[in-house]
């Protein structure tokens, strides 16, 4: 009786020293098991014989329900196939932030036992699994052995809680509001507290690299690097940005659409990576990820992130780059209605809003004057002492179907409303 699939990717040994997945080490099984690397998916052990099969999968995703049912569904998902019936009672207990239960159950089919245990690790809205399965007496201790190896380590406080100053390399950085922060080998991972329409995505930085001589190369690079080897991009799902940040580093930014080649895999995912100079000939990298259907990875979150970027050893040209390229008339659609903002060089404004669909009242006409502090844009209004509203804003060029157009980014932050509106340039006005 076989309880796994071919492997779609090349086995490698697996058996040396001890492995680590995000909250979670453990020692793998002897060298006579094979593995397939998931990415950021995990790990997946796999032994056959003629005696028996054994399977140990090392496993991750997003979980906004209670522990019990974190270990519930990946019972369901990875057990109850081989050991029928409902999840067992798991033991529970806490380690730090996390959750950890666990729960075992043994069968006898076609006269041999076949027995599944399953270890949850739930906290920071991630659910971490370890699934061992067994068929036949010579697999079970060789599983049993990796289970009890099983160590956790609590989710680390977020240094942004702590007034600890955060740093990647040379890079400093701000963890995003509503995000836990989390070091992994090799990477750093911003983890939202509660995967919902405000937090839908998962970001992180990753080491600096060496430049490829075009920061488009080196993101379009990056980004296949993040989802490697297991994900393939999808023809035709592409989005890409070009530009320069208020204290005057350039980036590029590059998203694409992802498919699972993993057995039995038929998930999408959005992910995206995006480049800044390190100095020494190498760039950061931002990257991010998540469901194709609700993260767009250019949403509130990745703008927090993106203005609390501050490359170490960068001169700021203070602001000149900015100063001159917010300056034109600039059109959105977004909900609402059409808007329009005017920018002068005399550091006026014109600001033009009207409701949406057919019959519409004309639009209101709001003037005043501007500032530009930094990333920081203030629109004062002639009218009404009261109407002042603030922005983060940056300008870069957006890939559209037509080819790069100009476009100007504000977030509007503030308590209870944080929002993201895109203008695309219409015109750059003389003065």
């Amino acid at each position: 009786m076989s309880i796994v699939g071919p492997l779609v990717a090349v086995a490698i040994a697996a058996g040396a020293g001890t492995e680590r997945f995000e909250s979670i080490t453990y020692g793998p099984p002897p060298p006579s098991w094979s593995v397939l690397d998931l990415g950021e998916e995990g790990r997946r052990y796999v032994r056959q014989e003629e005696t028996g099969n054994g399977v140990i999968l090392v496993t991750g995703q997003a979980s906004t329900g209670t522990p019990a049912e974190a270990f519930t569904s990946l019972w369901r998902d990875h057990a109850a196939r081989l050991v029928p019936g409902p999840a067992p009672e798991p033991s529970a207990r806490r380690e730090g932030d996390l959750t950890v239960l666990s729960g075992a159950r043994t069968i006898v089919s076609e006269g041999a036992p076949v027995s599944a245990s399953v270890i949850a690790v739930v906290g920071a809205g991630r659910a971490l699994g370890v699934v061992g399965i067994s068929t036949g007496d010579a697999m079970q201790p060789e599983v049993a052995a990796v289970l009890a190896s099983v160590h956790v380590s609590p989710v680390p406080a977020s240094r942004a809680a702590s007034g600890e100053p955060a740093t990647a390399g040379d890079l400093e950085y701000e963890v995003p509001p509503g995000y836990l922060e989390r070091s992994e080998p090799g990477k750093i991972v911003f983890l939202p507290e509660v995967f919902d329409a405000r937090t839908p995505c998962v970001y992180g930085l990753a080491p600096p690299r060496r430049t490829r001589g075009s920061l488009e190369a080196d993101a379009e690079a990056a980004l296949l690097e993040v989802l490697e080897p297991v994900w393939r991009p999808v023809a035709g799902r592409r989005g890409a940005m070009r530009g320069t940040a208020a204290a005057g580093w350039p980036y590029a930014w590059v998203r694409s659409a992802f498919q699972q080649d993993a057995p039995g895999a038929g998930q999408a995912v959005q992910a995206m990576a995006m480049v800044l100079p390190a100095g020494g000939g190498k760039v950061h990298v931002v990257w991010g990820r998540g469901d194709q259907a609700q993260c767009g990875l250019d949403d509130v979150s990745f703008e927090r992130l993106f203005h609390g970027l501050r490359p170490g050893g960068w001169m700021s040209d203070g602001g000149k780059v900015l100063q001159r390229d917010v300056v034109g008339s600039w059109s959105s659609g977004g909900s609402g209605g059409p808007r329009q903002l005017v920018l002068r060089a005399d550091g006026r404004y014109e600001r033009t809003s009207s409701s949406a669909g057919a019959g519409a009242p004309p639009g209101t006409v709001v003037q005043g004057r501007y500032t530009l502090r930094g990333d920081e844009l203030t629109l004062s209004a002639e009218v009404g002492a009261r109407d002042v509203r603030h922005y983060r804003v940056r300008v870069h060029d957006a890939w559209r179907p037509e080819g790069w157009k100009r476009s100007l980014t504000l977030l509007e932050d503030r308590p209870g409303r944080a929002r993201v509106r895109e203008y695309a340039q219409v015109a750059a006005p003389a003065g």
